[in-house]
């Protein structure tokens, strides 16, 4: 079965609360690295948000973990187009600086998590979503 690479885009897109949409959109267009790259991208980020944590109390990094294993299973799970392209945008999105700073933005993850369930969402990798930490 083919799978139309922007339908699916936009089904992602659709389930993203519309304050992250563009920031995904224009992950979802760029080139990634290969499956072992973003795994190491994921290695290197949760690894980083455990070191900040221990001077950032309110940075959690348990909820990055289970956003990490989420990512992880997806990149193993879908490692063909289109759905690997949306998978990786989900994990450039988790680990790049963004607006809703992690360490001192007021959501924590939660941007990270309504991206991650929709992309699950999307691929009916419904075993993988995860609940809106709060």
């Amino acid at each position: 079965m083919t799978v139309d690479p922007d339908a699916l885009l936009l089904e992602v897109l659709d389930e993203i609360p519309v304050e992250y949409r563009d920031r995904y959109a224009s992950l979802a267009r760029r080139e990634y690295p290969d499956r072992a790259g973003l795994t190491v991208e994921l290695a290197a980020y949760t690894r980083m948000v455990r070191q900040v944590a221990t001077f950032v109390t309110a940075l959690d990094p348990d909820t990055a973990d289970r956003i990490a294993a989420t990512c992880s299973r997806l990149v193993e799970r879908f490692p063909r187009a289109p759905q690997a392209g949306l998978v990786a945008a989900l994990v450039i999105y988790f680990v790049e600086e963004d607006e809703d700073d992690e360490v001192t933005g007021v959501l924590g993850f939660d941007d990270d998590i309504q991206v991650a369930n929709a992309v699950c969402r999307a691929l009916d990798a419904y075993d993988l979503v995860l609940p809106l930490a709060r």
